[in-house]
Formats: structure tokens, C-alpha cells, sequence
């Protein structure tokens, strides 16, 4: 059975600086604790390897849509299968509201427990943030020099 997790944060950068960080994948282990390591592939795919609970899970995603400074789709290619949407949403004051959708099928008797504990809602909330204090934390340090 699908599993669908959503979350959102807002960030003190405008919503084009959000978008534009999302493209730059090879940075999420700096900020994801479970990715272990992200390379493009070329084009709009990208391979993923991820590590929870002493599994390692590896799989290569594409970008199927992306709006500019808007929207980001994309859908597992190959390996564990999942999907998501990415949202950035203008706020006043050059702030920006980052809403993540992610689909995905649950798999043994851990994962389907954490799904009915709550636990990939709270991971992809303190993920979210995490993110957000990444784009805030560059963009002090892009001002100071």
C-alpha cells in the first residue's frame, strides 16, 4: 500500500534561491542525515544512496516537471520505488514557504510500523527544516563575503 508523507517549512531566502538549491542534489548528504551520497547522472536524472537502520537502499530518480522557482516532480527510474513534489511558495519579506510531497511503499515490518508511529512525517519535518537552515545559513555566508 502507498504511503503519502507531507511537510512544509518556511525559509528566510526567497523562493527562487530555494528552487535554484534544490537542483544542487549533490549537496543533501551535507544537510540530510540518511543520504550517504547523490550524483547527477546527466540531464534531469540523479542517483541516490541512502542509509536508515542499517539498511542501504540506492536508486536513481528523474525530474518528470519543474516549474521555475515553483514546482520540482520527480518519480523514482530505477530502485526503490518512490515519487515526490517539491513546492516553493513566494512569501512577503523575501521569504519563502518549501511544501514537500513524497510517495512511497513501505516495506517489512519496521518501515510499515514507523508509518503508523508517525515516524517519516516527523523525518520529512525536521528534514524540511534542516534544508531551510541550510539556505538560510548560505545565504549569511554569501552576504559576508
Amino acid at each position: 500500500m502507498t504511503t503519502r508523507v507531507e511537510g512544509a517549512v518556511t525559509a528566510n531566502v526567497p523562493a527562487a534561491v530555494a528552487y535554484a538549491q534544490f537542483f544542487h542534489v549533490e549537496e543533501f548528504p551535507r544537510f540530510l542525515p540518511k543520504v550517504e551520497h547523490v550524483a547527477c547522472r546527466g540531464g534531469e536524472r540523479f542517483s541516490v544512496r541512502t542509509r536508515s537502520g542499517g539498511d542501504t537502499r540506492e536508486w536513481e530518480a528523474e525530474i518528470v516537471e519543474r516549474m521555475q522557482d515553483s514546482l520540482i516532480v520527480w518519480r523514482c527510474a530505477a530502485g526503490t520505488p518512490h515519487a515526490g513534489v517539491v513546492t516553493f511558495a513566494s512569501l512577503p519579506a523575501g521569504r519563502c514557504r518549501v511544501g514537500l510531497s513524497i510517495e512511497f511503499e513501505p516495506h517489512g515490518l519496521r518501515e510499515r510500523l514507523g508509518v503508523a508511529c508517525g515516524v517519516p512525517r516527523r523525518e520529512i519535518a525536521a528534514d524540511l527544516q534542516r534544508f531551510a537552515d541550510y539556505l538560510e545559513l548560505r545565504a549569511v555566508d554569501e552576504a559576508a563575503h
